[in-house]
This record gives structure tokens, C-alpha cells and sequence, in this order.
């Protein structure tokens, strides 16, 4: 019964984020490092691409630095 209940608020929250405008959307995805922002497009097909129209998405490439050592480093 408590997994139900888990699943259902977890429809309605996702229900109330799909009903979001993009205005809002952006400005979440603004908050975020761009490495985070970015992959917010697997979410759904209308997330794809909406972190480009955000007017401010944070750099740091202290938060990159591992990633991309990793990735040389394969």
C-alpha cells in the first residue's frame, strides 16, 4: 500500500511539472551547473533542447574538471 502511494505522488508531482510554462522551466534550468542543465533533455521530448533557451546557466569548470579526466583517461 505504501509503494502505491509513493507511485501516485510521484505521477502527480511529475503531472505538475509537465504543466509548468517553459518560462518557468528555464528559469529552473538556470539554477543549474550546465552539465546538469543539459541533461534534463532525456526527461521528455519537450525538455529537449530547453536548457539553450535559459538566459543564465552556470559554468564552473572546477565541476567539470573530474568528467572530463575520466573521459580522457577511457
Amino acid at each position: 500500500m505504501e509503494m502505491e502511494k509513493m507511485v501516485v505522488m510521484s505521477d502527480e508531482k511529475q503531472e505538475f511539472i509537465n504543466k509548468l510554462p517553459n518560462d518557468v522551466l528555464t528559469f529552473i534550468l538556470s539554477k543549474l551547473h550546465v552539465d546538469e542543465a543539459v541533461r534534463c533533455n532525456i526527461l521528455s521530448k519537450r525538455w529537449l533542447g530547453l536548457w539553450k533557451q535559459a538566459h543564465h546557466i552556470e559554468f564552473n569548470a572546477k565541476h567539470m574538471i573530474k568528467p572530463m579526466t575520466q573521459l580522457l583517461h577511457k
